[in-house]
């Protein structure tokens, strides 16, 4: 995937499967052969950072293995291969593990062919992403590995699935500038992994030419603004972007959120955002009093808060903001887990001071 904005390679349902590059087999070591895709198949992308991956493979290579349907785990953009390979010798499974192949030069998100052809192209945005394979070698079903597999699975076997009504479907659900979309994030992702900020500078100026639409994409917003905040010389323009961005997104108040601990995570001066950043936590306030049901949101605010006050020497604000943390905290509709963690944060800002 390129970040050209005149063209596109898109992966739908009726296509052919693309090539299955794969480097090695994680529970062997041994070097994985060609895979044909000569009868009914799955193939699964995963990474270690996904914790409900590898569960998920587990579970669902057994409904394919009662088929008699082999599945494929394909490790993507894997930056460490050693705690890879440990998690997938630790996880029972009937599916096949391994490693996409990457030319080992590459740094940033290690994007190999897999990931590009299949992941990318389709458009699906998370993982686990599964796709199911006919018997002739072409995407029959895509989507997200859960429940939803098992129908389409069963009739992909029979010969009875519509596979161009699950064409439609999926153009209908992702279009032509979401995958380009993708592309081009993907792209600056992997340059600033890479330290190539002028790369990444060059692909944001790109993009903005030629995709002027991106600029009510929030995931690239969220990009530029981490560039700009990256080094001092741009940290006027990362103060005025950042009040840009929560203008742009003023309705989504987790959005405005990010934008603002991004600001506050990576030290751009404090007076370069410090208005739009009270204006825009004043909104986020008046929008979560809606969300009394919703405690993730009230965390994050009160959480973001405390660290603009300190970092604008406010410690009455500052002392506020950590009490209604504690209160959070004593509410017995708080689980267990979700108080260890307030408990934790809590301490992890007095240690930031």
């Amino acid at each position: 995937m390129t970040s050209n904005p005149g063209s596109v390679k898109r992966l739908l349902p009726g296509d052919a499967a693309p090539a299955l590059i794969l480097s090695r087999n994680l529970a062997t070591g041994a070097h994985s052969p060609r895979v044909l895709f000569n009868e009914t198949s799955i193939v699964v992308l995963w990474n270690a950072g996904c914790s409900g991956c590898l569960p998920a493979i587990a579970t669902y290579s057994r409904a394919a293995k009662a088929l008699g349907v082999p599945m494929y785990g394909v490790a993507i953009m894997v930056r460490d291969l050693d705690r890879t390979i440990e998690i997938a010798r630790q996880t029972p499974t009937d599916a096949l593990l391994a490693h996409e192949q990457v030319d080992p030069a590459q740094g940033g998100l290690s994007r190999g062919q897999v990931t590009r052809a299949w992941l990318e192209a389709s458009g699906q945005r998370g993982i686990p992403a599964a796709f199911l394979i006919d018997r002739h070698g072409k995407i029959a079903w895509m989507g997200p590995l859960d429940d939803a597999i098992l129908e389409p699975l069963r009739a992909v076997f029979d010969g009875a699935w519509d596979t161009e009504a699950a064409r439609r479907h999926w153009e209908n659900d992702v279009s032509d500038n979401d995958v380009i979309h993708l592309g081009i994030r993907r792209d600056i992702a992997d340059a600033m992994l890479a330290n190539d900020l002028e790369r990444a500078r060059s692909l944001i100026d790109e993009a903005e030419r030629n995709r002027p639409e991106l600029v009510h994409d929030h995931e690239f917003a969220m990009e530029k603004l981490i560039l700009l905040a990256a080094v001092p010389e741009t940290a006027t323009a990362a103060g005025s972007y950042y009040d840009t961005c929560v203008r742009t997104f003023a309705d989504d108040p987790l959005q405005t959120l990010s934008f603002t601990d991004c600001v506050l995570h990576r030290k751009v001066p404090v007076e370069m955002f410090s208005q739009a950043a009270h204006d825009a936590l004043k909104r986020v306030e008046h929008q979560i009093d809606g969300m009394a049901d919703q405690l993730i949101p009230r965390l994050r605010f009160h959480f973001t808060s405390a660290r603009l006050c300190r970092r604008l020497g406010d410690e009455d604000g500052y002392q506020r903001c950590v009490d209604a943390l504690r209160a959070l905290a004593a509410n017995e509709i708080t689980s267990f887990d979700l108080k260890q963690l307030i408990t934790a944060e809590i301490h992890r800002l007095h240690e930031e001071r």
